[in-house]
């Protein structure tokens, strides 16, 4: 089963797991910022930060990174995640974005 909101089934900690591969012809140098977070319903975290123009030049068009975090959530709250690119009026792909969460404490 697949969705973009993970809801905490029971009060915890939970281990939040990221893995994401942005990039595409689109993608430029002019794209200076890349943010991804994750929001729950008592705060935002930030996964990753980064200049992502640069790194697509290195990388060969590719963003290909991942991140996790442990949140304190009570039963539930929810999670969702989002990706924020800026700099550029030009698309940039979103070729894969996998995430999950699991009860750890």
């Amino acid at each position: 089963h697949s969705t973009t909101t993970f809801t905490a089934p029971v009060a915890g900690i939970y281990q939040m797991s990221c893995l994401w591969n942005i990039g595409g012809p689109g993608t430029t140098t002019s794209h200076t910022d890349a943010h991804i977070q994750l929001k729950t319903t008592a705060r935002n975290y930030s996964m990753c930060r980064e200049n992502i123009g640069a790194v697509m030049v290195a990388s060969g068009q590719r963003w290909i990174k991942g991140s996790s975090l442990t949140v304190d959530m009570d039963a539930g709250d929810t999670a969702t995640t989002t990706v924020t690119v800026t700099g550029s009026t030009s698309y940039v792909d979103i070729n894969g974005f996998e995430w999950s969460g699991v009860l750890v404490g």
